[in-house]
C-alpha cells in the first residue's frame, strides 16, 4: 500500500500490485502486457490499479476484458496492454476497434461515472455476524437437546442461516444453529453453563492464538456481532437476504428471527415491492456492472451495489407482481426439492420447458415491466429472451 500503491487503500487483489510494479519500469514510452484475474477492472482492485495508472498518464491500447482461464480452474481472466504516455495508434477491445478503453475495460464511448452512495439507502443493508470459531455452531439435534435440558438456553441458541442455506435449501431454512451470547459479559454468560462450557472448550483455544486483543479477551462473543443489523430488523417479521457470492442475483425472503452469517447481506425490509425491484433485471444489470467476481460468481457487496442503487417510487402493482413471483418460485423449489440456484438454472436453460418454469419466466417479464413503470420507463423495449452474455 505505502510503497507500491502510493497510499491508495482498498481490498485489492494481489495482481493489482504487479501492474503497479510493472508501471514503475515504464519510465519512458513502452508497452507492457499482463494477464490478470478479471477483478482487475472491478471494485477496489480497479480503483487501486487501473484508475490510478490512467490518472498518471498511462493508457490501455488493447484489452480482452474477460475470457475463461485456459486451464482446469473455473476462472475468468483479463488480458491488458499498458502504454506510458499518449497512444496514437488504434484501440482494440475484445477483438474489435474502440475509440478508447476505460479502467472498467469497456469502450470509452460507454464510459459512465462512478455512482455516489445514497443517503436514503444508508440504513437499508447490513453484513451478517462472523462468529470466528466453528465451536459456536451446532446441529439442529444438538440445539434441541440443549434446549430440552435447560429451557433458558433458548435465549442464546438461534438458527444460523448462511448463503448456502438460502441458495440450496428448497425451504431456505437454516441447516445449523449457533451459540450467540450477543454483547453479554462473561458474568452474564455464566448463567448458561452448558453453552459457555462448549464455547470454552471448542472456541477459546483458537481465540487464544488470535492477534487481535478484543477477540482474544472476549472469546465467548462473536468476532463481528453486527449489533446494528439486529437492532434494525428487530421490528420486522421477515428480511431480504442475499448470499455474498452467487451465480445469479437471487434474493430470498426469510425470517428475521435468525442469526445471519456474514459476509452475506441482509436488507432490513419486508416490503415485497423492495424485493421486486432488487430481483428485477434493472438491479441485476446494476449489480453486474458494479460488482466484483469470485471465479465466475458475482460478489454482492452492498457498499458498491445497494447503497448506490437508485430505487424508484414503489407501487401496489409492483408489490402484487413481486408476491406472485416469490410464491411461484417458492412453489417450484418445493415441488422439485431444489434450491434457488438449480431453479434458476432451469429458468435460464433455453432447452428446458415445463408449465411451472414457463409461469416463472412470464412473471419475471411481468415483474420487470412493473419495475420499469415505477421508474417512468413506459415505452422501454426490454427484449426478454435467451441471450448469450
Amino acid at each position: 500500500v505505502k510503497y507500491i500503491a502510493n497510499g491508495q487503500r482498498g481490498s485489492a487483489d494481489f495482481c493489482a500490485y504487479f501492474f503497479l510494479r510493472v508501471s514503475c519500469l515504464q519510465r519512458h514510452h513502452g508497452m507492457a502486457g499482463l494477464l490478470a484475474t478479471n477483478t482487475i477492472a472491478q471494485g477496489d482492485t480497479r480503483e487501486v490499479c487501473l484508475e490510478q495508472l490512467i490518472g498518471k498518464g498511462f493508457c490501455i491500447p488493447r484489452a480482452i476484458s474477460s475470457c475463461p482461464w485456459p486451464g482446469a480452474a473455473a476462472l475468468e481472466v483479463s488480458e491488458v496492454w499498458m502504454w506510458k504516455g499518449e497512444w496514437k495508434g488504434a484501440y482494440t477491445l475484445d477483438g474489435h476497434g474502440a475509440i478508447g478503453i476505460t479502467p472498467f475495460l469497456t469502450s470509452a464511448a460507454q464510459q459512465i461515472p462512478q455512482p455516489y452512495r445514497l443517503k436514503a439507502n444508508g440504513k437499508l443493508s447490513y453484513i451478517g455476524s462472523i462468529p470466528l470459531g466453528a465451536g459456536f455452531l451446532l446441529t439442529p439435534k444438538e440445539a434441541e437437546q440443549l434446549i430440552d435440558s435447560a429451557i433458558e438456553n433458548k435465549e442464546i441458541l438461534k438458527p444460523y442461516i448462511s448463503g448456502d442455506d438460502v441458495l440450496s435449501n428448497p425451504d431456505m431454512h437454516p441447516s445449523r444453529w449457533v451459540i450467540d451470547f450477543g454483547g453479554r459479559s462473561l458474568e452474564d454468560a455464566q448463567a448458561y453453563p452448558d453453552l459457555l462450557a462448549i464455547v470454552e472448550e471448542k472456541v477459546k483455544p483458537e481465540r487464544d492464538k488470535n492477534n487481535r486483543k478484543t477477540r482474544k479477551e472476549r472469546w465467548w462473543q462473536f468476532a463481528e456481532r453486527s449489533p446494528s443489523l439486529y437492532e434494525a430488523i428487530s421490528p420486522l417479521a421477515r428480511v431480504i437476504f442475499h448470499s455474498f457470492t452467487s451465480k445469479y442475483v437471487a434474493f430470498g425472503l426469510v425470517s428475521a428471527r435468525h442469526s445471519f452469517a456474514g459476509p452475506h447481506v441482509v436488507i432490513a425490509s419486508e416490503d415485497e415491492a423492495v424485493f421486486g425491484v432488487l430481483q428485477s433485471a434493472f438491479h441485476e444489470c446494476w449489480a453486474r456492472a458494479w460488482c466484483s467476481t469470485h471465479e465466475t460468481r458475482l460478489r454482492y457487496a452492498p457498499s458498491d451495489l445497494l447503497e448506490t442503487f437508485p430505487f424508484p417510487e414503489l407501487s401496489d402493482e409492483l408489490r402484487s407482481v413481486a408476491m406472485k413471483y416469490e410464491i411461484q418460485r417458492r412453489s417450484i423449489m418445493s415441488i422439485n426439492n431444489e434450491g434457488m440456484t438449480k431453479t434458476y438454472n432451469r429458468m435460464h436453460d433455453p432447452v428446458f420447458s415445463s408449465d411451472d418454469v414457463e409461469t416463472l419466466r412470464s412473471l419475471s417479464v411481468e415483474l420487470d415491466f412493473a419495475v420499469a413503470k415505477c421508474y417512468g420507463f413506459r415505452s422501454l423495449e426490454l427484449s426478454h429472451g435467451f441471450h448469450e452474455t
